[in-house]
């Protein structure tokens, strides 16, 4: 069973400042790995319910070789396609299946561009990356907190360094931003989930989370360019849910 619960107010745009989500629940909470009898799951689509045009045309002054010529920021969706990327998660549950919490994201920076195969991590997070441009660039890390942010890492990168491993320890948000300080266009996220019950939608916004325990929980669904919307999820033993949701534009 589905029930709407509340709507986030906040929007994402990049190259400007955006608001991330604080979904609370996990943060300060240890979660406990135990057994699941019974664990349902919740599977479905994520669209988008408005068009969302591209945001911003930025033209490049700078290492043009490298970078181009021009930035297309955002992305031309059309109303009812899938939300790649987005994720879907249940922020308050603190004890189940197994969690990886110390994963490692590989970010490349190629053609001035971040690129990774991961956007979401666990707690005890680390970053890889590595240069792959022969220009420098200089990564700023932070924690996104509501409108805010706290600087966590800033250090340049050379072309044909090693590669640099970073710790990453968030205080109160879910949301890592990852920027350059010389190519202002580059911008990437990696949203950290506090418990293994998370999916990341595919290319047609496909999505599905098991084993998740019974009873009634809070469910958050979070896109860069939408915000976020919670619902409440009221999870029987064994109970199978399809659910297909259209977010908003905020």
């Amino acid at each position: 069973m589905l029930a709407p619960l509340r709507l986030a107010s906040f929007a994402f745009a990049l190259l400007a400042a955006f608001v991330a989500p604080c979904f609370g629940g996990g943060a300060g909470v240890t979660y406990q790995e135990r057994p699941v009898i019974g664990g349902g799951r919740l599977e479905g689509r994520i669209l988008a319910a408005d068009h969302v045009p591209i945001t911003e045309r930025i033209l490049i002054t700078k290492d043009q070789e490298i970078c181009g010529n021009e930035r297309m920021l955002g992305e031309d969706l059309p109303a009812g396609a899938g939300l790649a990327g987005a994720i879907i998660f249940f922020p308050d549950i603190v004890g189940g299946k197994p969690f990886a919490t110390n994963q490692t994201t590989e970010i490349m920076q190629k053609g001035c561009r971040f690129i990774s195969a991961r956007a979401v991590n666990g707690p005890n997070a680390r970053l890889r990356l590595a240069n792959l441009d022969s220009i420098t660039h200089n990564i700023h890390v932070s924690e996104v907190i509501g409108r805010g942010s706290r600087a966590i890492h800033n250090v340049g990168q050379y072309p044909g360094g090693s590669d640099l491993e970073l710790p990453v320890t968030l205080t109160r948000g879910n949301v890592v931003r990852l920027t350059c300080g010389i190519h202002s266009f580059m911008e990437t996220w990696i949203f950290v989930a506090r418990n293994p019950y998370y999916a990341v939608a595919d290319e047609n916004g496909a999505f599905a989370i098991n084993d998740i325990p019974a009873g009634q929980h809070r469910l958050a669904l979070w896109h860069p360019s939408y915000g976020a919307e919670y619902l409440t999820v009221t999870m029987r033993p064994g109970q199978r849910i399809n659910l297909t949701h259209s977010l908003r534009l905020k």
